[in-house]
Protein backbone atom coordinates (compact mmCIF):
# COMPACT_ATOMS: atom_id res chain seq x y z
CA UNK A 1 0.00 0.00 0.00
CA UNK A 2 2.84 2.38 0.82
CA UNK A 3 4.57 1.62 -2.48
CA UNK A 4 1.31 2.21 -4.35
CA UNK A 5 0.85 5.62 -2.68
CA UNK A 6 4.43 6.56 -3.53
CA UNK A 7 3.90 5.65 -7.19
CA UNK A 8 0.67 7.67 -7.36
CA UNK A 9 2.36 10.66 -5.74
CA UNK A 10 5.29 10.48 -8.18
CA UNK A 11 2.95 10.27 -11.15
CA UNK A 12 0.87 13.22 -9.90
CA UNK A 13 4.07 15.25 -9.50
CA UNK A 14 5.07 14.35 -13.06
CA UNK A 15 1.72 15.51 -14.45
CA UNK A 16 2.05 18.87 -12.65
CA UNK A 17 5.09 19.61 -14.81
CA UNK A 18 3.14 19.12 -18.04
CA UNK A 19 0.39 21.07 -19.77
CA UNK A 20 -3.24 20.12 -20.53
CA UNK A 21 -2.40 18.80 -24.01
CA UNK A 22 0.20 16.41 -22.60
CA UNK A 23 -2.23 15.39 -19.83
CA UNK A 24 -4.83 14.45 -22.44
CA UNK A 25 -2.40 12.32 -24.44
CA UNK A 26 -1.09 10.57 -21.32
CA UNK A 27 -4.70 9.77 -20.43
CA UNK A 28 -5.12 8.22 -23.88
CA UNK A 29 -1.88 6.26 -23.61
CA UNK A 30 -2.98 4.88 -20.23
CA UNK A 31 -6.05 3.41 -21.95
CA UNK A 32 -4.50 2.34 -25.28
CA UNK A 33 -0.89 1.16 -24.85
CA UNK A 34 1.47 0.55 -27.71
CA UNK A 35 1.11 3.90 -29.52
CA UNK A 36 4.08 4.78 -31.70
CA UNK A 37 6.14 7.90 -31.06
CA UNK A 38 5.17 9.62 -34.31
CA UNK A 39 1.46 9.40 -33.52
CA UNK A 40 1.99 10.58 -29.94
CA UNK A 41 3.85 13.64 -31.17
CA UNK A 42 1.13 14.34 -33.70
CA UNK A 43 -1.36 14.42 -30.84
CA UNK A 44 0.73 16.29 -28.25
CA UNK A 45 3.23 18.21 -30.37
CA UNK A 46 6.92 17.66 -31.22
CA UNK A 47 9.13 16.64 -28.33
CA UNK A 48 6.30 15.09 -26.31
CA UNK A 49 8.31 11.98 -25.42
CA UNK A 50 11.28 14.00 -24.19
CA UNK A 51 9.04 16.35 -22.18
CA UNK A 52 7.20 13.42 -20.60
CA UNK A 53 10.40 11.57 -19.67
CA UNK A 54 11.97 14.73 -18.29
CA UNK A 55 8.92 15.27 -16.07
CA UNK A 56 9.20 11.72 -14.74
CA UNK A 57 6.41 9.97 -16.66
CA UNK A 58 7.40 6.26 -16.73
CA UNK A 59 7.30 5.63 -20.49
CA UNK A 60 8.69 2.36 -21.80
CA UNK A 61 9.15 0.89 -25.25
CA UNK A 62 7.37 -2.36 -26.08
CA UNK A 63 8.78 -5.10 -28.31
CA UNK A 64 6.46 -3.90 -31.07
CA UNK A 65 8.15 -0.48 -30.97
CA UNK A 66 5.14 1.29 -29.48
CA UNK A 67 5.26 3.19 -26.20
CA UNK A 68 3.52 2.25 -22.97
CA UNK A 69 3.15 3.57 -19.42
CA UNK A 70 4.80 1.38 -16.80
CA UNK A 71 2.13 2.34 -14.24
CA UNK A 72 -0.81 2.95 -16.55
CA UNK A 73 -3.53 2.44 -13.93
CA UNK A 74 -2.44 5.48 -11.93
CA UNK A 75 -2.73 7.71 -15.02
CA UNK A 76 -6.26 6.69 -16.03
CA UNK A 77 -7.70 9.51 -13.97
CA UNK A 78 -6.18 11.96 -16.45
CA UNK A 79 -8.97 13.61 -18.49
CA UNK A 80 -9.74 12.36 -21.99
CA UNK A 81 -10.02 15.20 -24.50
CA UNK A 82 -12.73 14.33 -27.08
CA UNK A 83 -10.92 15.64 -30.19
CA UNK A 84 -7.68 13.82 -29.38
CA UNK A 85 -9.64 10.67 -28.48
CA UNK A 86 -11.51 10.76 -31.80
CA UNK A 87 -8.26 11.20 -33.73
CA UNK A 88 -6.56 8.33 -31.92
CA UNK A 89 -9.67 6.15 -32.21
CA UNK A 90 -9.64 6.56 -36.00
CA UNK A 91 -5.98 5.53 -36.06
CA UNK A 92 -6.66 2.49 -33.87
CA UNK A 93 -9.50 1.34 -36.13
CA UNK A 94 -7.16 1.52 -39.13
CA UNK A 95 -4.65 -0.58 -37.17
CA UNK A 96 -7.24 -3.29 -36.41
CA UNK A 97 -7.66 -2.24 -32.77
CA UNK A 98 -11.36 -1.29 -32.82
CA UNK A 99 -12.19 -2.40 -29.28
CA UNK A 100 -9.64 -0.01 -27.80
CA UNK A 101 -10.95 2.71 -30.10
CA UNK A 102 -14.50 2.21 -28.85
CA UNK A 103 -13.35 2.28 -25.22
CA UNK A 104 -11.55 5.58 -25.82
CA UNK A 105 -14.61 7.16 -27.42
CA UNK A 106 -16.78 6.05 -24.51
CA UNK A 107 -14.30 7.46 -22.00
CA UNK A 108 -14.40 10.75 -23.93
CA UNK A 109 -18.20 10.81 -23.77
CA UNK A 110 -18.56 10.39 -27.54
CA UNK A 111 -21.29 7.74 -27.31
CA UNK A 112 -22.70 8.44 -30.78
CA UNK A 113 -19.32 7.99 -32.47
CA UNK A 114 -18.65 4.90 -30.35
CA UNK A 115 -21.97 3.37 -31.44
CA UNK A 116 -21.19 4.05 -35.12
CA UNK A 117 -17.76 2.44 -34.69
CA UNK A 118 -19.33 -0.66 -33.12
CA UNK A 119 -21.90 -0.91 -35.92
CA UNK A 120 -19.12 -0.71 -38.51
CA UNK A 121 -17.46 -3.82 -37.06
CA UNK A 122 -17.66 -6.92 -39.20
CA UNK A 123 -19.95 -9.75 -38.15
CA UNK A 124 -16.91 -11.92 -37.45
CA UNK A 125 -15.76 -9.63 -34.61
CA UNK A 126 -17.46 -11.96 -32.11
CA UNK A 127 -15.05 -14.71 -33.21
CA UNK A 128 -11.99 -12.65 -32.23
CA UNK A 129 -13.16 -10.51 -29.29
CA UNK A 130 -13.74 -11.87 -25.79
CA UNK A 131 -17.57 -11.94 -25.50
CA UNK A 132 -17.72 -10.37 -22.04
CA UNK A 133 -15.53 -7.50 -23.21
CA UNK A 134 -17.89 -6.85 -26.12
CA UNK A 135 -20.92 -7.09 -23.82
CA UNK A 136 -19.30 -4.58 -21.48
CA UNK A 137 -18.84 -2.07 -24.31
CA UNK A 138 -22.43 -2.56 -25.48
CA UNK A 139 -23.65 -2.04 -21.91
CA UNK A 140 -21.72 1.23 -21.71
CA UNK A 141 -23.60 2.46 -24.79
CA UNK A 142 -26.76 2.33 -22.70
CA UNK A 143 -30.11 2.72 -24.41
CA UNK A 144 -28.46 3.16 -27.82
CA UNK A 145 -27.95 -0.61 -27.93
CA UNK A 146 -31.65 -1.26 -27.32
CA UNK A 147 -32.71 0.74 -30.39
CA UNK A 148 -30.09 -0.30 -32.97
CA UNK A 149 -30.67 -3.68 -34.70
CA UNK A 150 -26.99 -4.00 -35.62
CA UNK A 151 -25.95 -3.62 -31.99
CA UNK A 152 -28.62 -6.06 -30.85
CA UNK A 153 -27.30 -8.66 -33.29
CA UNK A 154 -23.77 -8.21 -31.95
CA UNK A 155 -25.05 -8.57 -28.40
CA UNK A 156 -26.98 -11.69 -29.38
CA UNK A 157 -23.87 -13.28 -30.85
CA UNK A 158 -21.86 -12.48 -27.72
CA UNK A 159 -24.52 -13.72 -25.29
CA UNK A 160 -25.03 -16.91 -27.30
CA UNK A 161 -21.29 -17.64 -27.19
CA UNK A 162 -21.35 -17.62 -23.37
CA UNK A 163 -24.41 -19.88 -23.21
CA UNK A 164 -27.20 -17.33 -22.71
CA UNK A 165 -29.22 -18.62 -25.64
CA UNK A 166 -32.62 -17.35 -24.48
CA UNK A 167 -31.28 -13.80 -24.12
CA UNK A 168 -29.76 -14.05 -27.60
CA UNK A 169 -33.09 -15.10 -29.13
CA UNK A 170 -34.86 -12.13 -27.52
CA UNK A 171 -32.27 -9.74 -28.97
CA UNK A 172 -32.50 -11.34 -32.43
CA UNK A 173 -36.30 -11.10 -32.55
CA UNK A 174 -36.14 -7.48 -31.40
CA UNK A 175 -33.51 -6.77 -34.10
CA UNK A 176 -35.81 -8.24 -36.77
CA UNK A 177 -38.65 -5.93 -35.68
CA UNK A 178 -36.40 -2.85 -35.59
CA UNK A 179 -34.73 -3.68 -38.93
CA UNK A 180 -38.02 -3.90 -40.83
CA UNK A 181 -37.56 -0.33 -42.08
CA UNK A 182 -33.76 -0.38 -42.15
CA UNK A 183 -31.08 -0.90 -44.75
CA UNK A 184 -31.88 -4.08 -46.78
CA UNK A 185 -28.55 -5.68 -45.90
CA UNK A 186 -29.15 -5.21 -42.18
CA UNK A 187 -32.72 -6.47 -42.53
CA UNK A 188 -31.53 -9.62 -44.30
CA UNK A 189 -28.79 -10.17 -41.72
CA UNK A 190 -31.39 -9.98 -38.93
CA UNK A 191 -33.70 -12.37 -40.78
CA UNK A 192 -30.87 -14.86 -41.33
CA UNK A 193 -30.01 -14.79 -37.60
CA UNK A 194 -33.70 -15.29 -36.76
CA UNK A 195 -33.83 -18.28 -39.12
CA UNK A 196 -30.78 -19.80 -37.43
CA UNK A 197 -32.44 -19.32 -34.05
CA UNK A 198 -35.61 -21.08 -35.27
CA UNK A 199 -33.53 -23.99 -36.60
CA UNK A 200 -31.75 -24.28 -33.25
CA UNK A 201 -35.16 -24.46 -31.57
CA UNK A 202 -36.21 -27.25 -33.93
CA UNK A 203 -38.83 -25.10 -35.67
CA UNK A 204 -37.81 -26.13 -39.20
CA UNK A 205 -41.04 -25.08 -40.87
CA UNK A 206 -40.68 -21.54 -39.49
Amino acid sequence: ALASRMVRAANSAALLQLGPREHAVIGLLARAPGIDRRLLERLAGPGFVERALSAGVPLRRLLTGGLDLATASSFRSAPVEPTAAAHLAAELVERDRPIEAIGLLLDAGAHGEAARTVMDLSESVTDTVEPRLLLGLLARLGTVTEHEPGLLLLRAAATRSIGRVDDAVVDIDRAVALAAQSDPRLRRRAEVEAARARLAEGRHAD
